[in-house]
């Protein structure tokens, strides 16, 4: 009672579309798979390189993978 499903970010929403688990994506850009995961739920957030690394993988603006104020 009260569970909200929970909102994919864009980041998880780029993981399914490309069919990568976190360890692959971990993998890919050079991080390890829990900070991967980390990143993923938003629970950390990456360094501007790592986020950068990020952006060029899936080219995709940072901005539109992570929530910038």
């Amino acid at each position: 009672m009260g569970n909200k499903p929970k909102t994919q970010s864009p980041l998880q929403r780029k993981l399914l579309e490309a069919g990568l688990t976190h360890e692959q994506f971990a993998k890919k850009i050079g991080i390890s798979r829990s900070f991967a995961t980390q990143i993923i739920n938003s629970t950390r957030y990456p360094s501007l390189r790592i986020a950068q690394k990020i952006s060029d993988f899936f080219a995709t603006p940072i901005n539109e993978l992570f929530d910038i104020k």
